[in-house]
């Protein structure tokens, strides 16, 4: 992707919540010269999906803590500097059908050994 093909079309507020704490920022929103489709450096430096405000890295922190065993209310003791809550440790799970107990995987209300 070369930049200079892209004009500033937008300026967003736009927040986060990384494994650090909770982050807002003014992202820049580019629009393409030729095609006219939106985007964001910024989103995808942290690692930002469309319409989800948590870091790729605070979700595979969240996946090893529960390969080690742990439940969700440790996971989010845990991250308490995110201040992030139950139901979205259980969403973030649930978007992804991967749940870990243990050394067993249950994966679509299968346990796979």
């Amino acid at each position: 992707m070369y930049k200079p093909n892209y004009y500033v079309h937008n300026r967003r507020l736009r927040r986060a919540i990384t494994p650090y704490g909770k982050i807002i920022f003014t992202r820049r929103l580019y629009k393409q010269k030729y095609t006219g489709e939106l985007f964001s450096f910024t989103d995808e430096y942290f690692g930002l999906q469309k319409n989800k405000n948590v870091t790729k890295s605070l979700k595979e922190n969240i996946y090893k803590q529960l390969t080690t065993g742990k439940t969700i209310i440790n996971i989010k003791n845990d991250f308490s500097l995110s201040k992030i809550s139950n139901s979205t440790i259980s969403r973030i799970l649930s978007s992804e059908n991967k749940y870990y107990f243990g050394n067993n995987k249950v994966k679509k209300n299968k346990i796979i050994r």
